[in-house]
């Protein structure tokens, strides 16, 4: 329980309420719909300003981890062997090294604008939509920001677990796709059966 992940914490909470809210004026009347447009349109208010100050947070005051060596993806499976140095800023150098993924960013911010404006203007059907893209872009941009970190350690920086080193040999992988293919189409079906009824 440290300042940043609890700010963390605050911003994914914003963008639920604000998801959520915005789903609940959609299939709500009024007085429900009112008060739920109203506090989507605070949460998204709330997650622009957190979103923020979490860039500059992450930016400024806490340090990356960057590989400097021994965990490509042609290395061995094995999460301790590799280095890893702390460098300021060095969490958002994806984006300095590929422009474009700034869209997903962005996308977090336009998004949540536009629900904002949706919910002004009673329109909550584009509000769920905007306010989805809203969600996917501030989730987009942490696995970015991440990359390619999993799960980093801020006990030992060589230990954190990276897209390389966890991945494992061909027949589990290949038995997790079987049952990926297997039982994603059933949950669908499912979702869409219950949503339905």
């Amino acid at each position: 329980l440290t300042p940043f992940p609890l700010l963390c914490g605050l911003t994914r909470v914003a963008m639920l309420v604000m998801h959520g809210g915005v789903y609940l004026a959609l299939k709500t009347h009024d007085p429900v719909a009112g008060r739920a447009a109203r506090s989507a349109g605070w949460a998204a208010a709330a997650l622009v300003v957190l979103f923020t100050i979490c860039g500059i947070w992450l930016a400024a005051g806490i340090p990356g981890q960057v590989i400097t060596a021994g965990a490509g993806h042609n290395a061995a499976s094995n999460p301790l062997a590799k280095q890893v140095t702390l460098q300021a800023g060095a969490w958002l150098a994806n984006y300095r090294i590929h422009r474009w993924l700034l869209l997903a960013p962005a996308l977090g911010y336009l998004g949540a604008l536009l629900a904002l404006l949706a919910l002004r203007t009673r329109r909550p059907g584009l509000g769920f939509i905007v306010s989805g893209l809203s969600v996917a872009g501030v989730v987009m941009t942490v696995g970015i920001s991440l990359f390619p970190f999993l799960m980093p350690s801020s006990l030992e920086p060589q230990s954190g677990l990276t897209v390389w080193t966890t991945s494992r040999r061909q027949l589990p992988k290949f038995l997790l796709l079987l049952a990926t293919l297997i039982f994603v189409p059933l949950i669908l079906a499912y979702t869409a059966l219950v949503f339905r009824v």
